[in-house]
């Protein structure tokens, strides 16, 4: 699946981001402090991904995420959490990790992880065109 995310500035559009779904897809995170849990994938793109979690994740902080894909391959993925919500009534809490960037350093994520993630975007972006799924949006102050 696949939804575009327009993100406005002072009522000016200044960067489109493709975000995708991947059904049945999970995650497993990592904080620095070792502290670890697992979530539900509600979105993934090139640059973040926005998973459910069971407790809100501290803004800033330093992760590294597992997603476990439908065929049981994995991708890992370091980032910081950059955005927390939750809704309270729906005992529901969402985090968006912004990854490292690409590279060989060893701060970085490895350059495969990057080719991994566009050959998954490929398949899915296509797959929701297709099918014409429409996605429940939570706000975003991104």
């Amino acid at each position: 699946m696949h939804m575009e995310c327009v993100i406005m500035y002072d009522g000016l559009e200044r960067r489109t981001i493709d975000r995708f779904v991947i059904p049945n897809a999970k995650v497993r995170y990592r904080l620095a402090n070792g502290v670890s849990g697992t979530g539900e994938l509600i979105d993934l793109s090139r640059s973040a991904i926005r998973f459910e979690v069971y407790f809100p994740l501290i803004e800033g902080s330093l992760l590294e995420v597992t997603i476990e894909l439908p065929n049981r391959d994995e991708i890992t993925l370091k980032g910081h959490v950059v955005w927390t919500f939750e809704i309270r009534r729906e005992n529901k809490c969402f985090a968006v990790v912004q990854f490292l960037p690409f590279g060989t350093d060893a701060r970085y994520n490895p350059p495969d992880s990057l080719a991994k993630i566009k050959a998954i975007e490929k398949t899915y972006l296509l797959d929701f065109k297709s099918e014409g799924f429409i996605i429940k949006d939570y706000p975003y102050k991104g």
